[in-house]
């Protein structure tokens, strides 16, 4: 009897063991495409960056297990004095995501490059050649969908119109959102 327990003991967690592997393993979608939108805070850390709220789209396409090519238009809505949370912003910008996958974890980092153009009222604006790094962490409720939130810091330099001379565009961007795997 107690031989017998111990077996079956044995072969449930064999199962069950074995369930859980293959959960994880099958926790994120093998999908090529992603798409995922994001709400949050832009903080401007110099006087010609602008701030405020930020709606941030993404687009993504896989290029190897690791790398993924990276699209994003990204709206920044402030006020219109040229302070820190001033001002608003269409960001476009290109580069890489690098995603890690563990389990229904995913930690990622990404890089790109591209343009931002402010509009701070009337003919007041700057455009800046931006540089952008940060990162995240998602979970995957289901192996389609992943909720996280990312940090995100962008530099360059901001050309400001009518002959304002150029300073230096920084920003540290606090983001919560969604990305769907397809």
């Amino acid at each position: 009897m107690c031989v017998t327990f111990r077996r079956v003991c044995t072969m449930a967690g064999a199962v069950i063991l074995l369930s859980a592997t293959s959960a994880t393993a099958q926790a994120q979608s093998a999908g090529l495409n992603e798409l995922s939108g994001h709400i949050g805070g832009a903080v401007g850390i110099t006087d010609s960056t602008p701030g405020g709220f930020k709606l941030a789209t993404e687009y993504g396409r896989k290029l190897s297990q690791l790398v993924w090519f990276n699209a994003q238009l990204n709206f920044v809505v402030g006020d219109n004095d040229r302070r820190h949370f001033g001002g608003n912003t269409i960001e476009m910008i290109a580069g890489v995501k690098l995603k890690f996958p563990t389990g229904r974890f995913l930690p990622y980092a990404k890089i790109g490059g591209g343009l931002e153009i402010e509009f701070y009222g009337g003919d007041h604006g700057a455009t800046g050649l931006v540089f952008r790094g940060g990162g995240g962490l998602k979970y995957f409720v289901i192996p389609q969908l992943a909720v996280g939130g990312e940090l995100v810091l962008t530099v360059g330099p901001n050309f400001i119109r009518h002959g304002g001379g150029t300073e230096a565009y920084v920003a540290l961007d606090f983001l919560g959102g969604v990305e769907f795997v397809f």
